[in-house]
């Protein structure tokens, strides 16, 4: 929910840490964008970018004026995770009293299907550096997957069939891509039957077509009379303090438009789970809340001003449920583990 700007303080909040204030409060991440997003959080949605490294500037433009779509347009393309940003934990400010730190994990594996599994894994990682072990800290981890027609949907740069850069070289992994999103698009988000893309791609080449061209042919193609797909978005956010641990995940189902829709409308985005199409079944130029079904975290986002709803929302969908963050931290002051599925 809104944060509170006397909770921004560095000055010890006795009042709020019930069974006394931990060291720090760790979030578990590599991400440089989820350290960002929580960082604007924290700021109240100022958008004032912290001092920890130099930025582009296209990152300065980024405002509360903009539609939450175009910030992830602009954020995909200003910021590749990976790039040793985060191999140093990083300060964010205070929240009543304790230091926020962001902290590189390397307990995220390959099976993208359990987000809370993996959440736990990056707490884990995090609390065997010699730095936390023995420490009072409260560590935080989310992860997020996608999920249409039974298939688990990861980052697109992360799937199997992805062009490798190495082996085939700039030139032709760049003539790949474009084909490459048209095929992932088709294989995850549609009732088409598509082979590999490795299979796929000599195929469709023949035809000496480019890649928007490929477009339109499959737009006139006739699709198989299948039921309506839905888009399924699962977040969980784990929140632990020695013994004692808090469990938040969410479901938020989307209808996948048409295959028409889906060619021309729908962009894919390779460093955001699932491609980022959820992001783009949201229309963001209307209350949000009415889009979100689940009634939990609807009841929520009543409580939060308006004019912010829609970069809660675009948060939660990017991987990073600051809206639950205070009621997280508020309730793991009680004396029982905690797990909730809403």
């Amino acid at each position: 929910m809104q944060i509170r700007p006397e909770a921004i303080t560095s000055q010890t909040d006795s009042e709020f840490w019930g069974n006394g204030q931990p060291e720090k409060i760790v979030i578990a991440t590599a991400s440089l964008r989820k350290a960002l997003m929580i960082h604007w959080w924290m700021e109240n949605f100022a958008f004032k970018l912290p001092d920890f490294q130099d930025w582009s500037e296209a990152m300065g433009q980024i405002s509360a004026d903009m539609l939450p779509i175009e910030y992830q347009r602009l954020i995909e393309a200003e910021i590749q995770n990976g790039d040793g940003t985060l191999q140093q934990a990083r300060s964010l400010g205070y929240l009543h009293g304790v230091e926020v730190v962001v902290e590189s994990q390397q307990g995220e594996g390959p099976d993208n299907s359990d987000p809370v599994a993996q959440s736990r894994n990056k707490i884990t990682s995090v609390l065997l550096l010699p730095e936390y072990q023995e420490k009072d800290v409260i560590v935080i981890a989310s992860d997020t997957v996608g999920l249409v027609n039974g298939q688990h949907l990861g980052k697109p740069r992360n799937d199997s069939n992805f062009p490798d850069l190495e082996s085939l070289g700039r030139e032709e992994f760049e003539k790949r891509l474009p084909y490459f999103k048209i095929w992932y698009l088709l294989n995850y988000y549609d009732s088409a039957k598509m082979p590999d893309f490795e299979a796929w791609y000599p195929i469709v080449t023949e035809l000496k077509l480019e890649a928007s061209q490929i477009q339109s042919l499959f737009v006139v193609l006739p699709a198989p009379e299948t039921d309506k797909l839905h888009d399924k978005h699962v977040n969980a956010l784990v929140t632990r303090r020695g013994d004692h641990e808090k469990v938040i995940k969410t479901e938020l189902e989307f209808e996948i438009p048409s295959r028409e829709e889906l060619m021309f409308l729908v962009k894919v985005f390779l460093e955001s789970g699932g491609g980022g199409v959820t992001q783009q079944l949201i229309n963001w130029t209307i209350s949000v809340i009415d889009q979100i079904a689940d009634d939990y975290m609807r009841s929520v986002f009543e409580r939060i001003p308006e004019e912010q709803r829609a970069w809660y929302l675009i948060f939660h969908l990017m991987g990073v449920p600051v809206w639950a963050f205070t009621a997280t931290l508020t309730e793991l002051q009680s004396d029982s583990s905690q797990s909730y599925e809403v």
